[in-house]
C-alpha cells in the first residue's frame, strides 16, 4: 500500500499520516486484525526515528489484539518488531525472548517473508552483542531463503548484515562484496536503506569503490 512506499523511502511524516487515517477507519468498524498491522508499522516508524519508547507501546497495543484474536503473521512481525527495539534499547534478555518467539512463529506457520525478516533482526542483534557466528549463521539462512523466493529487499538486508559480519572478521574482499550487493539492489529499489549502506561502505574505506556504477541484480552471484 502506498503509506508501506512511503515508509520504505523513508517518508516517515506522509507514511505516519496514511497509517493514522486508516488506524482511525479501521477502529471505526472494529478491523482488529487491520488494527494490529497499522500498530505494527506505527511501531516501526516510531523506532525508526529513535522513539523507542512509542514504538514499544505501539507493539505492545498491536500483540494484544493480535493475540486475543490470534492473527498468527501480525503476531510473529509484532514480536519481532518488539524484540528489535526492546534490543536497541539495552533490554537483551526481553529481546531475546520475543525475537525468538516470533521466529518460532513465522516457522510454524511457514512465512518466509516473516522468516527472512526475523532472522536479519536476530542477525543485527547478535551482531549488536558482538556474537558474530551467531550473526553470521541468521543473515546466511536469511539470504538462502531470500534468493530461493526472490525476495530481493529480504536479499539486500541479509547481504549488508553479512558485509557487516565479514567485516568484523577481518573479510574486507567478502565485507565489500556483499555491501555492494546490498547497495545495488536498495539503490535500484528507491529505498531509505541504501544511503545507510553507502555510508556504512564509505566510512570503512570503501568510498572509492561506492562510486562505481550499481549493477544489475540479475547479474548477481549471491553464494
Amino acid at each position: 500500500n502506498l503509506g508501506n512506499l512511503m515508509q520504505k523511502q523513508g517518508d516517515y511524516d506522509q507514511a505516519k499520516d496514511l497509517y493514522e487515517k486508516a488506524l482511525t477507519q479501521a477502529q471505526e468498524r472494529g478491523y482488529i486484525s487491520i488494527i494490529s498491522s497499522i500498530l505494527s508499522h506505527l511501531g516501526e516508524i516510531a523506532q525508526n526515528l529513535g522513539n523507542y519508547e512509542q514504538a514499544k507501546e505501539f507493539y505492545w497495543e498491536g500483540l494484544k489484539l493480535a493475540q486475543e484474536c490470534q492473527i498468527n503473521d501480525t503476531i510473529s512481525q509484532l514480536l519481532a518488531g518488539l524484540g528489535e527495539v526492546l534490543g536497541l534499547s539495552g533490554e537483551s534478555e526481553q529481546a531475546t525472548a520475543c525475537l525468538s518467539s516470533g521466529l518460532e512463529q513465522a516457522r510454524e506457520i511457514r512465512n518466509e517473508v516473516d522468516i527472512c525478516t526475523i532472522l536479519n533482526k536476530w542477525g543485527q542483534f547478535q551482531l549488536n552483542l558482538q556474537q558474530i557466528d551467531l550473526a553470521y549463521e541468521a543473515f546466511s539462512e536469511s539470504l538462502t531463503i531470500a534468493v530461493a523466493a526472490g525476495f530481493q529487499e529480504l536479499v539486500a538486508m541479509a547481504s549488508f548484515g553479512l558485509a557487516q559480519a565479514e567485516f568484523k572478521k577481518g573479510n574486507l574482499a567478502d565485507a565489500y562484496h556483499k555491501g555492494y550487493q546490498s547497495l545495488s539492489l536498495l539503490t535500484a529499489m528507491g529505498h531509505k536503506d541504501s544511503e545507510k549502506v553507502a555510508e556504512w561502505l564509505e566510512t570503512r574505506g570503501f568510498q572509492e569503490q561506492v562510486s562505481d556504477p550499481p549493477i544489475k541484480a540479475v547479474n548477481m552471484n549471491f553464494k
